[in-house]
């Protein structure tokens, strides 16, 4: 579970560097330059990614699934933002508001139980960041689809406790609350 903390692309950069080649799943940047310039800072940084091409759940959602599972696979790291918002997504609390949260996470360990854990990394200084894991998040085996919203919650839980670590540091601008209007 990651999210936009401090620089969460410093956090990519410091996983791949201090533990191991990790993928963070990831949206365009912007317009066509901006996203190539973004592109370029993360190739060069060791940054990587796999890409969402489509809004929602579009046509190319399925090359993002087999992009995670190829990288889990090959027993990578994988970075899900879990503070994105898909429209049409599930409701479940965050900070005890009932918040439109991203479930893509939750359908994908039914399909793969692997460990979720959350990573960020806090700025310390100009340039400095300093790397963190929270613990493995305790999930049921014999969870089904039925528990999605559960098992969602739980991981909405990681984002909370990361959150609430640094808050000046959580970077959101979007509109994710949209229903509080």
């Amino acid at each position: 579970v990651v999210g936009h903390m401090s620089n969460w692309e410093a956090t990519g950069a410091l996983v791949n560097k201090m533990i191991e080649p990790s993928y963070a799943v990831v949206k365009k940047v912007g317009g066509d330059q901006v996203h190539r310039f973004v592109s370029f800072l993360r190739q060069t940084n060791r940054f990587n990614t796999i890409e969402v091409y489509s809004k929602g759940r579009g046509k190319n959602s399925g090359s993002v699934v087999r992009g995670i599972f190829k990288r889990l696979s090959e027993g990578r790291l994988v970075g899900f933002p879990m503070d994105q918002y898909r429209p049409g997504d599930i409701e479940v609390p965050f900070f005890n508001h009932a918040t439109p949260t991203n479930s893509m996470l939750a359908n994908l360990w039914l399909r793969k139980k692997v460990p979720v854990f959350g990573a960020y990394s806090i700025r310390q200084e100009f340039g400095r960041h300093r790397l963190y894991l929270t613990p493995q998040v305790d999930l049921d085996p014999s969870w089904t689809k039925e528990d999605i919203p559960q098992i969602t919650k739980k991981f909405n839980g990681i984002m909370e406790s990361i959150v609430l670590n640094c808050p000046d540091q959580y970077f959101w601008f979007h509109r994710r609350w949209k229903n509080l209007d």
